[in-house]
């Protein structure tokens, strides 16, 4: 078992790093504790031990060392500045959206294809529930996004039917 800290030893912890421990009192490495960082900031900040050996520190220290990095890395502070990679990340999500885009027909064919029934008239996208007759003869909404996943009837009597089947074919 780790030996616990004491104020003092937590104290020199922060020192070390520049900052400073206005906390008073130490109750564990997972309970936050007041410190002003040694950027200069006069705001007191919150950090528990366990943070704070993990790099924790004030806001403005993280977006320094975001920033620092990502100069280091990609070249620039963030990666929207840059030209290039910006059009790249849109033009690829336009991509991804546009290929997700059904009509309404191509859903009922798709939802046909698994021996069920489009009962809607309108689709608006993958996300807002349709009216679905489904293989086992019930009615009820589901999204295509959860249709595709495999999803299908959520009334209780054919969960159970399925939960039974499962625990027959295993």
């Amino acid at each position: 078992m780790p030996q616990k800290l004491t104020l003092a030893a937590v104290q020199a912890m922060f020192a070390a790093d520049g900052c400073k421990l206005v906390s008073t009192e130490y109750r564990g490495s997972k309970v936050e504790m007041d410190f002003t960082c040694n950027c200069g900031s006069t705001t007191v900040h919150k950090a528990s031990v366990q943070a704070f050996k993990n790099g924790v520190r004030c806001p403005e220290c993280r977006e320094e060392r975001t920033r620092t990095t990502m100069i280091s890395r990609h070249g620039v502070a963030h990666l929207a500045q840059d030209p290039a990679r910006k059009a790249q990340m849109m033009s690829g999500l336009r991509a991804h959206t546009e290929e997700k885009r059904y009509h309404v027909d191509e859903v009922k064919v798709l939802i046909a294809n698994e021996r069920c029934e489009l009962l809607s008239t309108e689709y608006a996208n993958r996300t807002v529930p349709l009216d679905v007759r489904f293989e086992c003869g019930c009615e009820g909404p589901i999204t295509l996004d959860k249709f595709v996943a495999g999803q299908r009837c959520s009334t209780r009597e054919c969960i159970t039917k399925r939960q039974r089947a499962a625990v027959g074919t295993s």
